[in-house]
């Protein structure tokens, strides 16, 4: 079936969020726990409605399970990984997978979008191999069509009258979604743009790097 606005949206997330993950398990200092409970929660995330789940789980159970981590992560920090880096490692993981359980808003999607930088960044400090390498060039190249395409869906919620009739409405299921601007969406030439895109990123940053 043809790709919508939507569910490219979310794989694009999906990618830009997973890419920082990957890139601090290809260290191979965290514990195979860590990895596999996040990865079913990406999974789960995936397939589950976070919305509806947000909306029935109350906002004081999700800050008392903040509260508890601090213990939790000054014993990481003191005594189960000795170190202050991989203690935050383990928190960045830890805010990740709660935050892929309870998305709803744009906020929780910028959230995402940071920690996973900070994934990039942890991971760069220690250790700098092929799998970082490509773990690098999928960041940008996702965080590229991720960017374009969250400031695509921000601008059309806000439009005046966004959910009215559109001039590229296509059939009643996505009436009323806000996304009705986006369908069908070219995800095809939309993909090559971003590749484009990128190519063009890498192009000016690594001699002004290497300058």
């Amino acid at each position: 079936r043809a790709m919508n606005f939507a569910r490219y949206f979310k794989i694009s997330s999906y990618c830009l969020i997973s890419t920082g993950f990957v890139s601090v398990a290809a260290t191979r200092r965290i514990h195979p726990v860590w990895i596999i409970l996040f990865a079913a929660i990406f999974v789960a995330s995936w397939r589950m409605d976070t919305v509806r789940l947000r909306q029935r789980i109350p906002s004081w159970i999700l800050n008392c399970i903040a509260l508890a981590y601090v213990p939790f992560f000054v014993w990481d920090a003191r005594l189960l990984s000795r170190s202050f880096v991989f203690a935050a490692i383990h928190l960045l993981i830890f805010a990740s997978a709660i935050k892929l359980l309870t998305l709803s808003k744009d906020r929780d999607y910028l959230q995402l979008y940071l920690i996973s930088l900070a994934e990039i960044l942890a991971a760069s400090m220690l250790t700098v191999n092929m799998v970082f390498g490509i773990c690098l060039l999928a960041f940008i190249t996702s965080g590229t069509s991720t960017l374009v395409l969250f400031e695509m869906r921000r601008s059309n919620a806000k439009m005046p009258g966004a959910t009215k009739a559109q001039p590229l409405v296509r059939g009643a299921g996505i009436q009323e979604t806000e996304l009705e601007l986006f369908s069908p969406f070219p995800a095809g030439p939309f993909f090559l743009s971003t590749v484009g895109m990128t190519l063009l990123i890498l192009a000016a940053a690594v001699p002004l790097f290497l300058i």
